[in-house]
């Protein structure tokens, strides 16, 4: 087998090495995902507790703000009646009354949302706490696979520096082709067989194309697949 054909196998190993990888560095994922499942939906808790709880309050401040206009308005009427001197009249005492039963209902209104406001709170200190318990009891397995991901990252760095070297000293118009060729494959070279079909489609491959192939006459592909042929002769 000529150099470039050896350079470009040698090429097509550390590919492949880069590609495994790059599989057990995405296959971290999971395990992560898997690890902080039980966080994932307290999270979402949290955050819709969250949204609860600022509602309250924008509520609290509305009961708030009513009841003390109404208790504004409930002093300026009775202030009117005392200088009118009509405060003791039915129809005034009726109005009075009801703007006393709106003040009682606002405020009755008002302390309910402010003790659902507190259990509110309460509740999001409570999913604080799961939280915190969890990655506490998560804490070590992430931290595991934390040090496997920069071992692995580690590995392919290296493995990334090592095919740059390695390209540097090829044609590098077989690089270009070749990268062609790998892009949506699993390999850009596969063997001549011994019966002089494609390893990888398994096409039978003209005659003339076969002879080619075992001189090392250039690049040859296979006219079916794409794939670039060598023979292992």
């Amino acid at each position: 087998m000529n150099e470039l054909y050896s350079s470009l196998l040698k090429l097509q190993e550390i590919d492949q090495e880069i590609a495994q990888a790059e599989n057990r560095l995405n296959a971290l994922t999971p395990r992560i995902t898997e690890l902080r499942s039980p966080l994932t939906s307290i999270e979402q808790e949290s955050a819709d507790t969250r949204t609860q709880l600022e509602k309250l309050k924008h509520q609290v401040r509305k009961l708030e703000h009513g009841a003390d206009n109404k208790r504004q308005r409930l002093k300026a009427f009775e202030e009117k009646a005392q200088k009118s001197r009509r405060h003791d009249e039915a129809a005034v005492r009726a109005e009075m009354d009801l703007i006393r039963g709106a003040v009682d209902a606002e405020v009755a209104e008002l302390d309910e949302t402010n003790t659902l406001m507190r259990r509110t709170d309460m509740k999001l200190e409570d999913l604080a706490r799961n939280t915190a318990r969890i990655e506490s009891d998560i804490a070590p397995q992430l931290a595991e696979i934390e040090a496997e991901r920069a071992s692995i990252q580690g590995e392919l760095d290296g493995l990334q520096q090592k095919r740059t070297a390695h390209a540097a000293g090829m044609d590098k118009a077989a690089v270009r082709l070749y990268d062609r060729v790998r892009m949506g494959k699993r390999a850009a070279l596969a063997p001549l067989t011994p019966d002089g079909a494609c390893g990888s489609c398994y096409n039978l491959v003209p005659m003339q194309e076969q002879t080619e192939i075992r001189l090392a006459n250039g690049i040859r592909r296979c006219e079916a697949c794409g794939v670039i042929l060598y023979a292992t002769e």
